[in-house]
Protein backbone atom coordinates (compact mmCIF):
# COMPACT_ATOMS: atom_id res chain seq x y z
CA UNK A 1 0.00 0.00 0.00
CA UNK A 2 1.09 3.15 -0.84
CA UNK A 3 1.83 6.31 1.65
CA UNK A 4 -1.14 7.73 0.03
CA UNK A 5 -3.48 5.28 0.38
CA UNK A 6 -2.51 4.68 4.40
CA UNK A 7 -3.17 8.88 4.10
CA UNK A 8 -6.26 8.83 2.74
CA UNK A 9 -7.23 6.41 5.10
CA UNK A 10 -6.55 7.88 7.75
CA UNK A 11 -8.09 10.82 7.26
CA UNK A 12 -11.45 8.88 6.21
CA UNK A 13 -11.38 7.35 9.99
CA UNK A 14 -10.69 11.30 11.23
CA UNK A 15 -13.76 12.18 9.52
CA UNK A 16 -16.28 9.03 11.11
CA UNK A 17 -14.53 9.89 14.25
CA UNK A 18 -15.20 13.77 13.92
CA UNK A 19 -19.03 12.97 12.86
CA UNK A 20 -19.05 10.57 15.82
CA UNK A 21 -18.28 12.99 18.05
CA UNK A 22 -19.68 16.19 17.12
CA UNK A 23 -23.35 13.83 16.79
CA UNK A 24 -22.36 12.78 20.96
CA UNK A 25 -21.97 16.92 21.38
CA UNK A 26 -24.95 18.00 20.31
CA UNK A 27 -27.18 15.60 20.97
CA UNK A 28 -28.63 13.65 24.39
CA UNK A 29 -27.79 10.05 24.31
CA UNK A 30 -28.01 8.66 28.03
CA UNK A 31 -26.47 5.05 27.62
CA UNK A 32 -23.41 3.29 26.11
CA UNK A 33 -26.65 1.28 24.28
CA UNK A 34 -27.89 4.48 22.78
CA UNK A 35 -24.83 5.28 21.29
CA UNK A 36 -23.69 2.11 19.40
CA UNK A 37 -27.05 2.05 18.41
CA UNK A 38 -26.64 5.59 16.81
CA UNK A 39 -23.14 4.59 15.68
CA UNK A 40 -24.34 1.69 13.95
CA UNK A 41 -27.64 3.27 12.23
CA UNK A 42 -25.64 6.22 10.98
CA UNK A 43 -22.52 5.39 10.46
CA UNK A 44 -22.81 1.24 9.90
CA UNK A 45 -20.30 0.50 12.31
CA UNK A 46 -21.53 -2.62 14.57
CA UNK A 47 -18.58 -2.46 16.97
CA UNK A 48 -17.27 0.67 17.63
CA UNK A 49 -14.24 0.28 20.24
CA UNK A 50 -13.24 -2.82 18.02
CA UNK A 51 -13.60 -1.32 14.82
CA UNK A 52 -12.33 2.44 15.99
CA UNK A 53 -9.89 0.92 18.38
CA UNK A 54 -8.30 3.32 21.42
CA UNK A 55 -8.81 6.24 20.41
CA UNK A 56 -9.54 10.12 21.84
CA UNK A 57 -13.24 8.80 21.16
CA UNK A 58 -12.98 6.07 22.74
CA UNK A 59 -11.46 7.99 25.48
CA UNK A 60 -14.24 10.23 25.78
CA UNK A 61 -16.37 7.43 26.08
CA UNK A 62 -14.80 6.32 28.66
CA UNK A 63 -14.22 8.86 30.42
CA UNK A 64 -17.75 10.04 30.43
CA UNK A 65 -18.95 11.51 27.07
CA UNK A 66 -21.55 8.51 27.39
CA UNK A 67 -22.25 8.25 31.10
CA UNK A 68 -25.66 7.27 32.06
CA UNK A 69 -27.11 10.54 33.37
CA UNK A 70 -30.68 8.60 35.00
CA UNK A 71 -27.66 6.68 37.38
CA UNK A 72 -25.93 9.95 37.82
CA UNK A 73 -29.66 11.78 38.44
CA UNK A 74 -30.11 8.74 41.22
CA UNK A 75 -26.22 9.43 42.60
CA UNK A 76 -26.96 13.49 42.78
CA UNK A 77 -30.91 12.64 44.51
CA UNK A 78 -28.89 10.26 47.20
CA UNK A 79 -27.04 12.89 47.78
CA UNK A 80 -29.36 15.73 48.97
CA UNK A 81 -32.24 15.51 50.42
CA UNK A 82 -33.40 19.07 50.35
CA UNK A 83 -34.12 21.05 46.64
CA UNK A 84 -35.33 24.38 46.18
CA UNK A 85 -38.73 24.89 44.69
CA UNK A 86 -39.95 27.97 42.66
CA UNK A 87 -43.24 28.75 41.61
CA UNK A 88 -44.68 32.15 39.65
CA UNK A 89 -47.94 33.44 40.47
CA UNK A 90 -49.00 36.92 38.11
CA UNK A 91 -45.32 36.73 37.05
CA UNK A 92 -44.38 36.74 40.37
CA UNK A 93 -41.55 33.79 41.29
CA UNK A 94 -41.27 32.63 44.88
CA UNK A 95 -38.67 29.97 46.14
CA UNK A 96 -38.62 27.71 49.23
CA UNK A 97 -36.42 25.23 50.41
CA UNK A 98 -38.31 21.38 50.91
CA UNK A 99 -37.12 18.54 52.11
CA UNK A 100 -38.06 15.73 49.36
CA UNK A 101 -37.92 12.01 49.26
CA UNK A 102 -38.14 9.99 46.37
CA UNK A 103 -39.17 6.43 45.05
CA UNK A 104 -36.92 4.64 42.39
CA UNK A 105 -40.01 3.30 41.10
CA UNK A 106 -41.67 5.91 40.53
CA UNK A 107 -38.57 7.76 38.71
CA UNK A 108 -39.16 11.38 37.84
CA UNK A 109 -41.12 11.98 40.77
CA UNK A 110 -40.26 13.71 44.05
CA UNK A 111 -42.36 14.07 47.33
CA UNK A 112 -42.76 16.09 49.60
CA UNK A 113 -44.80 17.37 53.06
CA UNK A 114 -46.68 20.98 53.24
CA UNK A 115 -48.47 22.35 55.66
CA UNK A 116 -52.11 22.16 54.05
CA UNK A 117 -52.68 25.71 55.01
CA UNK A 118 -49.73 27.38 53.76
CA UNK A 119 -49.18 29.95 50.93
CA UNK A 120 -47.58 27.89 48.85
CA UNK A 121 -50.16 25.28 48.73
CA UNK A 122 -52.77 28.13 47.10
CA UNK A 123 -49.52 29.02 44.70
CA UNK A 124 -49.70 25.52 43.38
CA UNK A 125 -53.43 25.39 43.21
CA UNK A 126 -52.98 28.63 40.97
CA UNK A 127 -49.91 27.87 38.39
CA UNK A 128 -48.59 23.80 39.20
CA UNK A 129 -45.69 24.55 36.90
CA UNK A 130 -42.79 24.78 39.37
CA UNK A 131 -38.80 24.51 39.15
CA UNK A 132 -36.49 23.15 41.28
CA UNK A 133 -33.16 22.40 42.07
CA UNK A 134 -31.42 20.22 44.25
CA UNK A 135 -29.28 21.36 46.94
CA UNK A 136 -26.12 19.67 47.87
CA UNK A 137 -24.81 19.44 51.30
CA UNK A 138 -21.62 21.23 50.61
CA UNK A 139 -20.00 22.94 47.87
CA UNK A 140 -19.61 20.41 45.39
CA UNK A 141 -20.70 20.74 42.01
CA UNK A 142 -23.20 17.74 41.60
CA UNK A 143 -26.76 18.57 41.41
CA UNK A 144 -30.12 18.18 39.42
CA UNK A 145 -32.45 20.74 38.05
CA UNK A 146 -35.79 21.24 35.95
CA UNK A 147 -37.64 24.14 34.47
CA UNK A 148 -40.04 21.51 32.71
CA UNK A 149 -41.94 20.15 36.21
CA UNK A 150 -45.87 20.24 37.70
CA UNK A 151 -46.65 19.69 41.46
CA UNK A 152 -49.79 18.10 42.85
CA UNK A 153 -51.14 17.00 45.72
CA UNK A 154 -50.46 13.17 46.24
CA UNK A 155 -52.92 10.28 46.40
CA UNK A 156 -50.67 9.04 49.20
CA UNK A 157 -50.64 10.66 52.65
CA UNK A 158 -48.10 11.08 54.48
CA UNK A 159 -48.67 7.78 56.30
CA UNK A 160 -48.15 5.87 53.54
CA UNK A 161 -44.84 7.34 52.30
CA UNK A 162 -43.32 8.56 55.55
CA UNK A 163 -40.87 5.57 55.69
CA UNK A 164 -39.09 7.53 52.76
CA UNK A 165 -39.18 10.77 54.66
CA UNK A 166 -37.68 9.06 57.91
CA UNK A 167 -35.04 6.87 55.71
CA UNK A 168 -33.93 10.38 53.70
CA UNK A 169 -34.42 12.83 56.41
CA UNK A 170 -32.73 12.53 59.83
CA UNK A 171 -35.14 14.03 62.34
CA UNK A 172 -38.23 13.73 60.69
CA UNK A 173 -39.84 11.02 62.68
CA UNK A 174 -40.10 13.64 65.55
CA UNK A 175 -41.52 16.42 63.09
CA UNK A 176 -44.21 13.35 62.15
CA UNK A 177 -45.04 13.23 65.31
CA UNK A 178 -45.24 16.43 66.50
CA UNK A 179 -47.58 18.34 63.11
CA UNK A 180 -48.16 15.07 61.17
CA UNK A 181 -51.62 15.82 61.53
CA UNK A 182 -51.28 18.86 59.68
CA UNK A 183 -49.51 17.64 56.32
CA UNK A 184 -49.94 16.70 53.03
CA UNK A 185 -47.89 14.94 50.50
CA UNK A 186 -47.40 16.70 47.43
CA UNK A 187 -45.68 15.22 44.35
CA UNK A 188 -42.97 17.29 41.85
CA UNK A 189 -43.39 15.16 38.20
CA UNK A 190 -40.21 16.06 36.37
CA UNK A 191 -40.85 15.22 32.24
CA UNK A 192 -36.72 16.06 31.81
CA UNK A 193 -34.25 17.33 33.90
CA UNK A 194 -30.32 18.39 34.01
CA UNK A 195 -28.37 16.47 35.77
CA UNK A 196 -24.56 18.24 36.18
CA UNK A 197 -22.14 16.25 37.34
CA UNK A 198 -18.70 18.24 37.40
CA UNK A 199 -18.14 21.03 35.02
CA UNK A 200 -16.97 18.96 32.24
CA UNK A 201 -20.14 16.37 32.29
CA UNK A 202 -23.74 17.46 32.27
CA UNK A 203 -26.44 15.99 30.64
CA UNK A 204 -30.50 15.75 30.30
CA UNK A 205 -32.17 13.03 31.38
CA UNK A 206 -36.33 12.46 30.59
CA UNK A 207 -38.95 10.29 31.73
Amino acid sequence: MHCSEKSGRKGKFSDVESAILEEIEQNNYNSHQQIADMIQEKFGIQSFCESLGYTKFTRQIEEGICMDYKIEFFRVLDSTNAIALATAIDNVPNVRIVNFCYDKNRPGILYFASDRENRKVVEFTENSKVAFTTIPFDSSTPHVRSNNAIVLKSAFSIEDVKELFIAKVPGYDEALEAIGETLDVFEVHAKEAFVTVDFENAGTVSF
